[in-house]
């Protein structure tokens, strides 16, 4: 898949990653827990297999990624990284950050937290599951307009190496960071998908 156009995190994701669970920040002011991770594309037949697609009927496509996660305390700023599963390697091209002063994420009045960006395929790099190198600069698109989520059929040879998990860390409002947690969810790549039906599901 298309790299999803990450920018610079104003905040590296530099502490060890921990599997779901929570993680407080340094000065105990923010707790987070529970990130997930889905797309606008679903496997056809398998409501929970989202998946992240190079091209979508043979042509380039963008893809919208959503980001949630539980909150208690005073978040400041989310760092966000998609970190892929094949091996070690990072890329700070797959790092974020998203601020409550710019009104990057929605927040309910239970603490929950939705992240969303949406990246364009023609960019010509790939996604943190695929292989090292071929960077370019790219742009973010941060909270877009709701995607419809779309049904996919997908090959089993297409799928691009072991897909990618998303990465968070929070920052209190006294700028000191959380572990980074990832989500128990792992995003499946092909690279191409063949959409057959556009559902009435919003991302």
């Amino acid at each position: 898949m298309k790299k999803l156009a990450i920018g610079t995190a104003a905040a590296a994701l530099a502490l060890a990653m921990t599997s779901c669970g929570g993680g407080f920040s340094s000065d105990g002011r923010l707790f987070i827990k529970n990130p997930t991770v889905k797309t606008e594309y679903r496997i056809s037949g398998a409501p929970d297999s989202y998946v992240g697609c190079d091209r979508v009927g043979g042509f380039d496509a963008s893809t919208t990624v959503k980001a949630e996660l539980d909150s208690s305390g005073y978040l400041k700023q989310l760092n966000i990284q998609l970190k892929g599963q094949t091996n070690s390697t990072e890329d700070g091209n797959f790092r974020a950050s998203f601020t409550r002063a710019a009104n990057d994420f929605s927040e309910d009045n239970k603490n929950h937290i939705i992240v969303k960006f949406t990246a364009d395929a023609a960019a010509g790099v790939l996604l943190p599951t695929s292989k090292a190198g071929a960077f370019s600069t790219q742009s973010i698109i941060v909270t877009p307009a709701k995607p419809s989520i779309k049904e996919v059929n997908v090959l089993p040879s297409d799928k691009i190496n072991k897909g990618f998990k998303v990465a968070v860390q929070g920052i209190s409002d006294q700028d000191n960071a959380t572990d980074i947690l990832l989500s128990d969810t792992t995003i499946a790549v092909y690279t191409n998908c063949t959409v057959v039906k556009t559902t009435d599901e919003t991302l």
